[in-house]
């Protein structure tokens, strides 16, 4: 768990949705031909507040604890680590007035083109 002495109020994260690609492998032996017609990344999302986004890559956090808790140190469990070339988009989440997360407005940073787009305001759509 670590000595971490980051407190509530020292976090500001934003909640994100975010789509993007990943490798993977086939099972066992195939035919050469099934296995060309497999080329394709794979298409993944994950949900999370964003812990770090540098240069080569988004750190995503799906669980905190200790945000109401006191003076006690956040913690988060269950990062993922996605580099920036897999990424397709960003979809920022924020709280409605039902007290219910909403998309608030979505990022297209590159899709497998690696076309870039600008941000959109959901509430234009």
């Amino acid at each position: 768990m670590g000595d971490s002495t980051l407190k509530p109020q020292d976090v500001f994260m934003k909640l994100v949705l975010i789509e993007w690609l990943d490798s993977h492998a086939g099972r066992g032996w195939q035919d050469f031909e099934d296995i060309q017609k497999a080329s394709e990344p794979l298409y993944c999302r994950s949900v999370g507040w964003i812990a770090t986004e540098g240069k080569d890559c988004i750190v995503l956090v799906p669980h905190l604890a200790g945000e109401r808790n006191g003076d006690i140190a956040i913690q988060g469990s269950g990062d993922i680590t996605i580099p920036n070339g897999a990424v397709i988009n960003i979809t920022t989440l924020e709280r409605g007035p039902d007290d219910n997360f909403a998309r608030l407005a979505r990022k297209t940073v590159n899709d497998s083109a690696g076309i870039l787009h600008a941000l959109e305001d959901e509430e234009t759509r």
